[in-house]
C-alpha cells in the first residue's frame, strides 16, 4: 500500500479518526499523528506491522509513540565496514531514471565509477534546512542539522549544569539534616556528666532528708 492509502485508513473513524488526525507529508517524508481536541495523548502500546522486509515497524519508522522517539537516537550506529575504512563509504549516486523520468531499462548503467555526487550530497546535507519537531524544552524549528546539533549540545550542557547545581544543593541540605539529627540523637559526654552529678547530689539530699525524718520519728516515739 502507499502512504497516502495508509493515511486514509488511519483516519477512518473506527481506526484512529475519532482520536487523532494522521497526516503524511510528501515534501518531508514525515508521518504525524495529531491528537484531536479533548484527547490528551496518543501513544503506541504495541505494533505488529512490518515495512517490507526490513523488520522495522511503522511506528518505529516514523517515530510514533514515546518509546520510539526515545530510543531512535540510541540505535544510530555506523556500519562496521565504513568504520574500518572510508573506502567503504558509497560516494556515487544511483541513476534509476532517465532524463524524461522513465525507469532505466535492463542492462543500463546505474552507478558509474568515480561518481562523487553521493559524497557531495552527504556533505551538502549539513547545510540543508530540516524541520525538527519539539523535543523537551527545545521548541520546534526549521534549521540545519549542524545548527540543531549545536543547540542540542547546548541544551544538554545547560541541563547537566542545572542538574549538578540541584545535586549540590540537595547534598548540602542532606548534610545539614544529618548534622541536626546527630545533634538531637547524639550523646554529649559533658552534659551527661553534669546531669549525673546533679542526680547524685539530689539523691544524697533526699537520703539525708529521709534520715532526718527517721530520727525525728524515733525521738517522738521515745517521748511517748
Amino acid at each position: 500500500t502507499t502512504f497516502g492509502d495508509l493515511e486514509a485508513q488511519l483516519n477512518q473513524t473506527d481506526v484512529l479518526g475519532a482520536y487523532a488526525v494522521a497526516r503524511f507529508d510528501d515534501a518531508t517524508g514525515s508521518f504525524t499523528l495529531q491528537p484531536r481536541p479533548g484527547v490528551g495523548r496518543i501513544d503506541i502500546a504495541d505494533d505488529s506491522t512490518l515495512r517490507g522486509g526490513t523488520g522495522v515497524t511503522l511506528s518505529r519508522l516514523f517515530g510514533f509513540g514515546a518509546q520510539a522517539g526515545a530510543t531512535r537516537a540510541s540505535e544510530l550506529n555506523l556500519a562496521s565496514d565504513v568504520r574500518s575504512g572510508a573506502r567503504g563509504l558509497a560516494t556515487a549516486q544511483a541513476e534509476l531514471r532517465t532524463t524524461i523520468g522513465a525507469p532505466v531499462g535492463a542492462g543500463a548503467l546505474a552507478v558509474a565509477a568515480g561518481d562523487a555526487r553521493g559524497a557531495n550530497a552527504l556533505s551538502e546535507a549539513r547545510a540543508l534546512r530540516i524541520g525538527f519537531a519539539q523535543a523537551g524544552s527545545m521548541a520546534a524549528a526549521v534549521t540545519t542539522l549542524t545548527d540543531y546539533a549545536g543547540r542540542l549540545a547546548g541544551e544538554a550542557g545547560r541541563r547537566a549544569e542545572a542538574g549538578e547545581r540541584r545535586a549540590s544543593t540537595a547534598e548540602a541540605f542532606s548534610t545539614e539534616a544529618q548534622t541536626r539529627r546527630q545533634a538531637q540523637e547524639g550523646v554529649n559526654l559533658d552534659e551527661e556528666i553534669v546531669n549525673l552529678t546533679t542526680y547524685q547530689q539530689a539523691y544524697s539530699a533526699s537520703s539525708r532528708l529521709i534520715q532526718a525524718a527517721r530520727d525525728m520519728y524515733d525521738t517522738l516515739l521515745q517521748l511517748v
